[in-house]
C-alpha cells in the first residue's frame, strides 16, 4: 500500500517506519526539521501548515492511506504558545483533509490523536473506555479533540474510512527528554557517567498514568491500514504512578540520587489517575500491548546513556 506519513522522523515515526517497511508499503515520509535518511524510504522536507506544500506531494505520491503522527505533542508548549499548537495540530490537519477532499484522493485517513483528550474521568469510570465524553484540561488536548472533528468531518465528506487512534502515555527509547520518563532516564545517565550531580529535578510524583511502550502501538497503526474504523484507545490498561517509575529508573541505573522537588515542572492541572482500556482494539485488530514496562524504562535508559555518553 502507498502510506503516506506525516511527522516521519519524529519520536514514533522513527519506530513506525521500519514497521511500515517490514509489512511491504511504499512509503513517503514527511519531515520537518530532521532528515529522514532510511533505504527504501522516501523523504519530503513539508511544511504541512502551508496547504500549497501538502498539496504538492498529495499530487505527486498519491497516497492510498494517510498516517497523520506530526504535532505539537508538548503540554506546557501548548500553554505557553496556544496558537502555535493550533497551526500544528489543527490547521495543518484540516490541510491535508480537506486537500484529500479537493483533488478527490480516496485514502484511509489514520490519525493520532491522545487519551489526554478524555481529562478528568473519576474513579469509578475508570478504566477508560472509547465512549467516555471528552472534557479536555489544557490547550494540548483541546486542540486534538479540534483536530478530531476536522478527520470526522472528512470521514463524512469524503466517504473514506477513518480511524482515530488516542494512545495513552507512549514511552520508549528515542523519546525527548521533554518528557516525564525521558528526563529521569537522562539525567540518571548522566549521573552514572559522572556528568552531573546526583540530584535529579521532578515535578508532582503522585499522579498516576498509563504508560505503555511505543513499539507496541506502532503495531496498531500499520495494522489499521487494513481493518479497522472509528476510535480506538490505545493503553497497557493498568495505571503506574510517576514516582513508581522514577524508582525503577534509578534501581535499573544503579546509582544512588537526591530527588528534588522543582516547582516549575508543576502541571497548573495535573490529574491524579489516568488508566485506560484496550479491549476495542483487542477485539477489532487483536491488539494488545506485549512490551513490559520495565523493559520499556530500561531500553529508554540505555538510549539516554548512549546519547549523553
Amino acid at each position: 500500500m502507498k502510506v503516506l506519513l506525516t511527522g516521519a522522523s519524529g519520536f514514533i515515526g522513527s519506530h513506525l517506519l521500519p514497521q511500515l517497511l517490514l509489512k511491504g508499503h511504499k512509503v513517503c515520509a514527511l519531515y520537518f526539521k530532521n532528515k529522514v535518511n532510511i533505504a527504501g524510504i522516501e523523504s519530503q522536507r513539508v511544511d504541512i501548515t502551508k496547504k500549497e506544500d501538502v498539496e504538492r506531494v498529495l499530487n505527486y505520491f498519491a497516497p492510498q492511506a494517510v498516517i497523520h503522527l506530526a504535532a505539537q505533542p508538548f503540554v506546557p508548549e501548548a500553554e505557553k504558545d496556544f496558537q502555535h499548537t493550533l497551526n500544528l495540530n489543527v490547521l495543518a490537519t484540516a490541510n491535508i483533509c480537506d486537500l484529500l477532499l479537493k483533488n478527490k484522493i480516496k485514502a484511509k485517513f489514520i490519525y493520532i490523536s491522545s487519551g489526554e483528550v478524555y481529562g478528568k474521568v473519576s474513579e469509578d469510570a475508570l478504566p477508560i473506555t472509547e465512549e467516555q465524553e471528552c472534557k479536555p484540561v489544557n490547550n494540548y488536548a483541546l486542540s486534538k479533540v479540534m483536530a478530531e472533528f476536522v478527520v470526522k468531518k472528512y470521514c463524512l465528506l469524503s466517504n473514506n474510512q477513518v480511524v482515530i487512534f488516542r494512545p495513552f502515555n507512549q514511552i520508549g527509547p528515542g523519546q525527548s527528554a521533554r518528557f516525564v520518563t525521558a528526563s529521569f532516564a537522562k539525567q540518571l545517565a548522566e549521573v552514572a557517567l559522572g556528568k552531573r550531580e546526583p540530584v535529579i529535578k521532578v515535578g508532582n510524583l503522585s499522579p498516576k498514568r498509563d504508560f505503555m511502550d511505543v513499539r507496541d502501538s506502532v503495531t496498531a497503526y500499520e495494522a489499521a491500514l487494513e481493518t479497522g474504523e472509528g476510535i480506538y484507545n490505545l493503553a497497557s490498561g493498568r495505571s503506574t504512578a510517576i514516582k513508581d517509575i522514577l524508582n525503577l529508573l534509578i534501581a535499573i541505573s544503579g546509582v544512588n540520587v537526591e530527588v528534588v522537588e522543582d516547582p516549575a515542572l508543576f502541571r497548573r492541572v495535573d490529574l491524579p489517575r489516568v488508566e485506560g482500556s484496550y479491549k476495542k482494539a483487542e477485539r477489532d485488530f487483536g491488539w494488545k500491548p506485549v512490551v513490559p514496562l520495565e523493559q520499556s524504562l530500561r531500553d529508554l535508559y540505555n538510549y539516554w546513556k548512549e546519547q549523553v555518553r
